[in-house]
């Protein structure tokens, strides 16, 4: 094998990428064997030697090339950071002879020159990192701003940075120090730019007593900012307090929800979250709103509406206000209660897990009325089923009809059921054909009194479907038959 050409850049920037290509042709009178052989491209101060080079690349090739053939590749390496001056680019052929049949090795290896220019370095250095004043306990959780400024000299774009906060025995972070918190970002900052960030700090349930909180920014060191790399941190000592003297106790002041709700149309519910303790109440807490046959919840027949975390921070006596936004689910019409719970997971530890629920009432949840001959046209998606409902008398077939606009290929399914709310697991009826947008179930022989039709979309589209439903109650008859 013999390197014929190595071409790059004549020039390029310290910490750049850079592509270099080269052709390989085999001059020897019997094909390469099958088998694989690597290549690798160095940076070198001597175009000779290797020796003291940087290793920029070590592709692999492999296969058969026939005498007299070539093949060719492109590689894309990295050019080291704060490098500058006259260097070399060296590319070996097998260098770990793996091809034994090859024994001219003195065209093996090529080089070719290259001018490396410095790339004036930033340099990262955090400005700000608002910590709470106010007591501190061990397990609890809270977000700290932050904002840090590129001094310069050089630019940053599109550097995946990450920033953390540390606790730490010593006024540094070492391999016995505890990461708090991290965030990750791409980052684009111009000299004397500064971005503003936070993070979600979480103490841990055993510290106790004063410790260094220690903030960073690049703890990975994604940025070249030599010499600059020792301002990149920012520490405080702070009083953290046990946990056990945490005296949070959050409860649901108020709830308010509608008084009807129909399965399949998004609806929102109001609540007041209230800290009735004596410490603050910061961190994620999970709430969700349950409907139950029973005031009380009883974690065995309730269904779930909806839940949301979201972050908090409720100072003692204080109430703060939210809103939960969901989709009502199928469930069989009837009353049911409305049961609002708070912080389901524990995640923010209270005094008191037994006050945390809160009943609203009675509502009535029932399906849209499908009326027998009226095209019905609703807007739908994944995860987004439409209900209806239809009143026959006994003796004929029912026949539903769904029709979509959408022109690409898809699946809806149609489900039906008797006196109840269909599932997908649990119905009387389906749709009568396989794959498909436009499908039709058909009810044979009614029974007289009130059918239940779920429209259940299995294909996501850029826009939402826009879908007819049409529900026929029939004669016996034939619709459709297939020799």
């Amino acid at each position: 094998l013999e390197i014929t050409s190595l071409n790059a850049a004549l020039s390029a920037a310290s910490g750049s990428s850079l592509q270099v290509s080269y052709t390989v042709r085999n001059n020897g009178p019997n094909p390469s064997s099958n088998t694989w052989w690597n290549e690798r491209v160095y940076l070198s101060n001597n175009p000779n030697s290797i020796v003291g080079a940087t290793l920029l690349s070590s592709p692999t090739s492999s296969g058969v090339v026939a005498n007299g053939n070539s093949y060719n590749k492109t590689v894309s390496v990295t050019i080291p950071n704060g490098i500058s001056g006259s260097y070399f680019l060296i590319l070996q052929v097998d260098p770990t002879l793996h091809l034994t049949a090859d024994t001219t090795r003195a065209n093996n290896q090529e080089f070719r020159a290259i001018q490396i220019n410095l790339t004036p370095p930033p340099d990262l250095e955090p400005v700000s990192f608002a910590f709470p004043t106010g007591l501190v306990y061990g397990s609890q959780q809270f977000y700290v701003p932050y904002t840090v400024t590129n001094n310069g000299p050089g630019v940053i774009s599109g550097a995946n940075v990450t920033d953390g906060v540390y606790l730490s025995n010593q006024p540094s972070i070492t391999n016995t120090s505890t990461s708090l918190g991290t965030r990750q970002r791409t980052r684009t900052l111009a000299v004397g730019a500064s971005y503003s960030d936070s993070i979600l700090v979480s103490i841990p349930a055993w510290a106790t007593g004063n410790y260094f909180i220690i903030f960073k920014t690049d703890v990975l060191d994604v940025v070249y900012e030599v010499p600059n790399e020792g301002n990149n941190t920012f520490s405080l000592v702070k009083f953290i307090s046990p946990a056990s003297l945490l005296n949070t106790d959050l409860v649901i002041a108020s709830v308010s929800a509608p008084d009807s709700m129909l399965m399949g149309k998004p609806y929102q519910v109001q609540y007041q979250l209230a800290n009735v303790g004596s410490t603050r109440a910061t961190g994620f807490t999970r709430d969700a709103v349950f409907f139950g046959k029973q005031p009380t919840y009883t974690a065995t027949s309730e269904v779930l509406f909806e839940q949301i975390n979201r972050n908090i921070n409720i100072q003692p006596g204080d109430t703060a206000s939210f809103v939960l936004n969901g989709r009502m689910p199928g469930l069989n019409p009837n009353n049911y209660f409305v049961i609002m719970r708070a912080n389901i997971r524990a995640s923010i530890p209270e005094i008191n897990m037994n006050n945390n629920d809160l009943t609203a009432g009675l509502i009535n949840i029932d399906a849209t009325e499908l009326t027998l001959e009226v095209l019905d046209s609703n807007i739908t998606d994944v995860n987004e089923p439409v209900y209806y409902k239809v009143t026959v008398g006994a003796g004929n077939d029912l026949l539903v009809t769904l029709t979509s606009n959408q022109a690409a290929s898809g699946f809806n399914e149609i489900f039906v059921a008797y006196n109840r709310v269909p599932t997908p697991a649990n119905h009387d009826f389906a749709q009568a054909t396989g794959f498909g947008l436009n499908q039709i179930a058909l009810v044979p022989n009614t029974i007289a009194g009130t059918y239940y039709i779920m429209i259940n979309p299995q294909t996501q589209f850029g826009n939402k479907q826009r879908i007819g439903v049409v529900a026929q109650s029939l004669p016996y008859q034939i619709i459709s038959s297939t020799p």
